[in-house]
């Protein structure tokens, strides 16, 4: 399991986060009103998210093309960027005139598109419910040759129970193909079946606990690492069990 630390485009890091450790950084971040302001990347392994739930919450929509975004992953050359998507979160319902359905037709278009300009595009996998994952999945494969793939719409399940579900639903369908998930917490990895489905994860609590405790960046991240390395040492059953 590989973690990406998820960092914010406004500030630094250079001191906080050992630059052999890989991070995430958001397009979304990035864009200025007008292009996409520059960031020094301290960081060999870095990845680019393309920062769909900031778009849809701040602008409604990417406020970026496609042609933009992929010139962005041209110029700075990340170890990978995920396609454009549209997140199907309920919260993120209401501030869209999507529906789940044309979110998940638009990701896929744009998967497609950016996919066939880049060999460092991930596609992303968007829906809520399982059947929604699945029907993206269909559309996906049928037009763009997936070799790994972003699992989206997590970040915000509260329940670590739901997210094992998905996952064991999801392994049901999908391919043996590395999957990283956007925003999984740390607490549902002590599933086995959250451990086996994801190949990598990111996460941006370290920085929020460093704001809601009043910690130095630094102290907040050797806290989560710390964290992160327990989990991944306890020990887990060898065979996945189906929860109901």
């Amino acid at each position: 399991m590989k973690i990406y630390w998820g960092i914010t485009a406004s500030r630094g890091y250079g001191r906080t986060i050992p630059h052999d450790e890989p991070v995430m950084l958001s397009a979304g971040g990035l864009w200025n009103g007008s292009g996409f302001r520059n960031k020094t990347m301290y960081w060999g392994d870095w990845v680019l998210d393309c920062g769909g739930f900031i778009a849809l919450n701040k602008w409604g929509d990417f406020p970026f093309t496609t042609d933009q975004y992929l010139e962005l992953i041209e110029q700075r050359k990340p170890s990978w960027a995920a396609s454009m998507d549209y997140p199907c979160e309920p919260s993120i319902s209401k501030g869209t005139k999507l529906t789940v359905n044309e979110r998940i037709a638009a990701t896929v278009e744009y998967a497609e598109y950016l996919c066939r300009k880049s060999d460092l595009i991930v596609p992303v996998l968007q829906g809520y419910e399982l059947a929604e994952y699945e029907q993206c999945w269909r559309l996906l494969s049928s037009k763009v040759d997936v070799k790994r793939l972003a699992l989206g719409s997590v970040c915000q399940r509260q329940s670590t129970k739901d997210i094992a579900t998905l996952c064991w639903g999801l392994m049901q369908f999908l391919p043996p193909i590395p999957v990283h998930g956007f925003g999984v917490k740390f607490r549902a990895l002590r599933w086995p079946e959250c451990w086996a489905f994801f190949s990598s994860i990111d996460t941006d609590s370290w920085e929020y606990h460093a704001r809601r405790k009043h910690l130095k960046d630094a102290e907040a991240w050797a806290i989560y690492d710390d964290m992160f390395k327990e989990i991944a040492t306890a020990p887990r059953q060898l065979l996945l069990a189906k929860q109901t």
